[in-house]
């Protein structure tokens, strides 16, 4: 709607990465993308805690998905094994299921 109008419009909160790269004129983003919201908590793994695996449960979201998918890139990157990634529907409550795997 935005490019069809043309007018501007600028996302304020988490939203899929995909909505912003995808060239349009009229869309913007106030926070970074989230391929970086894991930035931190990546770095303190890597350099203060050291595990050699992790586990990444996620809400099945564009969004969870989407930063699963970061987090994952980002794990195989600092060494990490990635020894689980699932994902919930939003509202989940009981994750035991997947502690147990």
């Amino acid at each position: 709607m935005a490019e069809e109008r043309k007018t501007p419009y600028l996302i304020v909160a988490s939203a899929d990465d995909a909505i912003t790269q995808q060239n349009y004129k009229f869309v913007f983003r106030q926070n970074q993308v989230n391929a970086h919201y894991s930035d931190g908590l990546t770095d303190f793994l890597q350099k203060v805690v050291k595990p050699k695996t992790v586990a990444i449960l996620y809400e099945s979201s564009a969004f969870g998905t989407s930063g699963a998918d970061a987090m994952e890139k980002d794990a195989a990157k600092i060494g990490m094994k990635i020894l689980l990634k699932e994902k919930y529907e939003a509202g989940a409550v009981d994750f035991k299921p997947s502690s147990q795997k």
